[in-house]
């Protein structure tokens, strides 16, 4: 049986993707320490320079190791949702995100 129209797209979608070696390289130096050396990793840049696709190929090193991955616009995300609130853990602040239909695996 011949891949799905999906797998197609995302193999071509990989194929086409170029660069971003030292970027790919950190992120899998990432995934594969004992102790992340962060626990944020911000991607930053203007309106077409590839951010929403190097995240899409983070996603896809992830599944390629078997880490579950999620995209999450934070746009409409207050910046300040947890800054002064204690009780306001890492968990609370995701269920509210996935709550707004923010987040996507």
């Amino acid at each position: 049986m011949s891949p799905g129209l999906s797998h197609r797209l995302s193999a071509e979608r990989r194929r086409r993707f170029v660069g971003r070696v030292a970027e790919k390289n950190l992120f899998r130096s990432v995934l594969s320490a004992d102790e992340p050396p962060f626990n944020v990793l911000y991607i930053f840049g203007s309106g077409g320079v590839g951010k929403t696709t190097l995240l899409r190929e983070f996603a896809t090193i992830c599944e390629e190791r078997g880490v579950p991955a999620s995209y999450v616009d934070a746009c409409n995300v207050e910046p300040s949702f947890a800054v002064g609130h204690p009780e306001r853990s890492r968990d609370t602040i995701l269920e509210t995100v996935v709550a707004k239909g923010l987040a996507r695996a």
